[in-house]
């Protein structure tokens, strides 16, 4: 593997002090216990030409391990190495394990300000983005074709496409959102993040939107937190809103807010409850609470306290027959 990462074999190394030169390369191309596996059989095999008197292993050895070098130095050279894998890993494209599930309030304060006063074009609508998905949970695709409307009673709902549902993950096509909880100002952003994703959309430039935002919202974080290898993306909202739900209700309830088809979804791919908050300003209705236990037969509801009893119960009397 070593011989693959590295590009060289022994015999064309010219000896073990380049060996120990090219491992210290590209130390910082690789995860840290990689590192240490490499450093490990390079050392057994200099152990092993030492013993038959190759007398340059010495001088390999302390390019491999910097003995030679004093405390102090050896401590900076290995800051060094740890900020060339931090910023080798900031280079990768973002996967799912590079990005931050669980986000602090102070953190996503500071992200806001600096999206929002950003001269770039993007800073407002990156910043509507996040706010707008940790208010409903949307995934950040799905609000090219969410559309908000007033219900019967005179109350602003979402409705949502569900983008999991042509491969069976979701629990029907689309799921509906009570926005009766929501502050005005709330609202407002939830309006004008719709106004803007929609004009993108009609003329076939949502993912022009998306990437910019999302590009955006990678070099802010980037910038704020420089040390740090993993960052926020705009589905960290959609983990926060979980999160939150987590907090105040069942997993039921949870998966028909955020259009999963199983009722242990949340529990095993989102931030967890601790980590939330709770205060959800969103409801469900009860035709994707019903679609939800349909999906699930047998599944027993489960209460972590009284007072979430009482919350769950008032959602579903407040909700009509018949209503989404």
């Amino acid at each position: 593997m070593a011989k693959t990462d590295v590009g060289l074999t022994w015999d064309a190394a010219q000896g073990p002090e380049q060996v120990a030169r090219l491992f210290r390369k590209h130390e910082a191309d690789w995860q840290a216990a990689t590192a240490r596996l490499y450093r490990a059989a390079i050392i057994y095999v200099f152990d092993q030409i030492e013993s038959h008197g190759d007398v340059g292993i010495q001088k390999a050895r302390r390019v491999l391990l910097t003995s030679n070098s004093s405390e102090e130095t050896v401590s900076r050279l290995r800051e060094q190495v740890r900020e060339q894998r931090r910023d080798a890993k900031r280079r990768r494209p973002r996967t799912a394990t590079q990005k931050v599930k669980r986000f602090s309030r102070k953190d996503t304060e500071e992200l806001l300000k600096q999206l929002a006063g950003s001269r770039s074009t993007w800073g407002r609508p990156a910043a509507r983005w996040f706010i707008a998905g940790y208010l409903t949970g949307l995934r950040p695709g799905e609000w090219q074709t969410a559309r908000m409307h007033v219900d019967e009673r005179g109350g602003f709902q979402l409705l949502v496409k569900n983008a999991k549902n042509t491969n069976d993950r979701a629990h029907s096509e689309h799921r509906t959102l009570s926005l009766t909880r929501l502050r005005d100002d709330q609202l407002r952003i939830i309006r004008l993040h719709l106004i803007t994703v929609h004009t993108y959309a009609s003329t076939g430039h949502f993912q022009d939107l998306y990437d910019a935002c999302r590009q955006l919202v990678r070099r802010k974080a980037d910038a704020i937190w420089p040390k740090r290898s993993r960052h926020p993306s705009l589905y960290t909202a959609r983990h926060m809103f979980a999160a939150d739900a987590k907090a105040m209700f069942d997993q039921v309830i949870v998966a028909a807010l955020m259009g999963h088809a199983s009722a242990e979804t949340a529990g095993q791919h989102y931030a967890p409850a601790w980590s939330g908050r709770g205060g959800l300003g969103v409801e469900p209705s009860q035709k994707d609470i019903n679609a939800v236990l349909h999906r699930n037969p047998g599944f027993r509801r489960r209460s972590s306290n009284s007072a979430e009893d009482t919350r769950v119960e008032e959602f579903v009397s407040r909700r009509t027959p018949g209503s989404r």
